[in-house]
């Protein structure tokens, strides 16, 4: 399987919410809130295609001005296609677009219940940095994670952490 990512476009936004809706109970993007994100200047959504089909998953990073610091807010594949790799290639993606954009850090919140998920993000060299109580609509915590970004040498992409 080919996984390709490209910029999200607004014709993308339908499929987005449908991504969110199957793939999480609370705290979702609406479809407005995608819209408002396509658009903003200080983020970034990518879509994960196989053969230039609907998106198979997506990512949103956000950019502060003047801060090294970009923020992964969201990351969701299609739960049809989890399990294939595509949150890597999307985590990767993202990294690339941080650093692109002059990020040097990436952080991030997850479940603090969602142990599958930190230990993904662990494996993708990311840190734990701390605890954030009631973070979650339904007041559940979140787990705060960060990792350095890096340049490849040979790819100018963003470098894995070694394993």
């Amino acid at each position: 399987m080919t996984v390709a990512v490209r910029a999200a476009t607004p014709g993308d936004i339908g499929d987005l919410a449908g991504i969110e809706e199957i793939s999480f109970n609370t705290d979702r993007i609406s479809r407005r809130q995608f819209r408002y994100l396509l658009r903003r200047a200080r983020a970034t959504t990518l879509v994960a295609t196989d053969d230039d089909g609907p998106p198979l998953g997506y990512a949103t990073v956000l950019y502060r001005r003047g801060s090294p610091l970009a923020r992964l807010y969201s990351i969701a594949v299609r739960p049809d296609r989890r399990g294939e790799g595509i949150a890597a290639v999307l985590v990767g993606a993202a990294e690339a677009a941080a650093l692109a954009r002059g990020a040097t850090r990436m952080r991030l919140e997850v479940r603090a219940d969602d142990s599958g998920t930190q230990q993904f993000y662990l494996r993708e060299g990311y840190r734990r940095l701390g605890m954030r109580p009631n973070y979650y609509e339904d007041d559940g915590d979140a787990v705060r994670m960060e990792k350095q970004l890096t340049l490849s040498p040979d790819l100018g992409l963003a470098a894995r952490a070694p394993r």
